[in-house]
């Protein structure tokens, strides 16, 4: 029996090993090559945990089987810095140079079809207003045409002292309403343009040049694919949550929430390589911010990273977990930056009037 309990345990030790190896893999792989993968990425914070349990376990009763966890571990270590920070960087070391004082922010349609219990636009405009910033990236960007309550466009411009804007509205309803992304700034823009995705119209990136004294930014603002799900998405998961329930009537739902998530991660791998592919031909340095939908264990994350700073990293602290909805609950809006800049200050700021959490960054040029 003895013997039996310890080869249960070996094998329950070496398979979450090999699911936290498994996720941080999955990283180097194109969903598009392999749509199984991505869903170890996604619970790579769940093995990571148990992995830390079993080794904690292990030093507890002093057993061999502590090299397992601890090898995982080690693999993971990376990964797990892109998840975990500890001490922010909170100004920058040279002052009297300029800087971009930024946001980005998906907005949800200030909630003006009152998913979260009423409009949310004032709410949302009074802690811009607290703000010091000098440029913001919006993502589901809620505008009217018309003069009135939704005429977000002209209180960004007038109340919050942002003059120059670029947006691209992907969502034309009637009445002149339109959902899209957008970026305000202070400083003036000498260039704009726009990246499509035949994957999907319902995402895009924008980018505008902006002046800086000197020098000359571009900064990206993208909403990559979601996951797009139903009403009866959510409540078929609230119902898993209570009762895991793998009976034949139910298969049909897991089927349709594993294809939904499977197709999104497919769809983002190709609207980020196009954005990717734009940034390599910039002759400016760069920042790129927005929604990803996509966590810090991610191949689209992983790519970004091979060519651009995560501000997060770089100096943030904490979890900085910025979705706040159901499902995916993770870091997945993001500053990232090209080289020749540095951030500061990065903070994910503690407020509930979207689904998302607002991101604000400090960046600069480097002296």
């Amino acid at each position: 029996m003895k013997k039996l309990l310890k080869i249960f345990t070996f094998i329950v030790f070496l398979l979450a090993a090999l699911c936290l190896g498994t996720g941080v893999y999955a990283q180097d792989v194109n969903p598009n090559e392999n749509s199984w993968l991505p869903f170890f990425g996604l619970a790579f914070s769940v093995f990571l945990w148990i992995n830390v349990i079993f080794f904690g376990i292990a030093i507890l009763k002093k057993h061999l089987f502590l090299i397992i966890p601890l090898v995982s571990l080690v693999y993971a270590w990376p990964s797990i810095k892109n998840y975990y920070k500890l001490f922010p960087k909170t100004e920058f070391s040279q002052e009297n140079i300029e800087e971009l004082k930024m946001m980005t922010y998906n907005v949800r349609i200030f909630d003006a079809n009152k998913n979260l219990g009423g409009n949310m636009k004032d709410s949302i405009f009074s802690l811009l207003e607290k703000q010091d910033i000098n440029l913001i990236c919006f993502q589901e960007f809620y505008y009217a045409e018309s003069p009135g309550e939704f005429d977000t466009k002209s209180i960004v411009q007038n109340e919050i002292g942002l003059k120059n804007t670029f947006e691209n509205y992907t969502h034309h309803m009637r009445g002149g309403l339109h959902a899209g992304v957008a970026t305000f700034t202070s400083y003036p823009i000498v260039n704009k343009g726009k990246i499509e995705f035949s994957s999907d119209a319902n995402n895009t990136c924008i980018y505008t040049d902006i002046k800086i004294g000197t020098d000359t930014l571009r900064v990206y603002n993208a909403h990559l694919a979601s996951i797009r799900f139903q009403y009866e998405d959510y409540s078929f998961l609230h119902e898993q949550e209570t009762e895991l329930d793998i009976s034949g009537d139910k298969i049909n739902g897991y089927k349709r929430v594993i294809s939904l998530m499977a197709k999104a991660y497919e769809k983002r791998a190709v609207q980020l390589q196009k954005v990717l592919d734009h940034i390599y031909e910039c002759p400016f340095p760069v920042v790129l911010a927005g929604d990803f939908n996509d966590t810090p264990v991610s191949y689209c994350y992983n790519q970004t990273r091979k060519y651009l700073t995560d501000s997060f990293i770089e100096s943030g602290s904490g979890v900085g977990k910025t979705y706040i909805g159901e499902f995916p609950s993770y870091r997945i809006d993001y500053v990232f930056h090209s080289e020749e800049i540095e951030s500061a200050a990065y903070q994910t700021l503690d407020y509930h009037f979207s689904d998302h959490r607002p991101v604000y960054c400090k960046l600069r040029v480097k002296p």
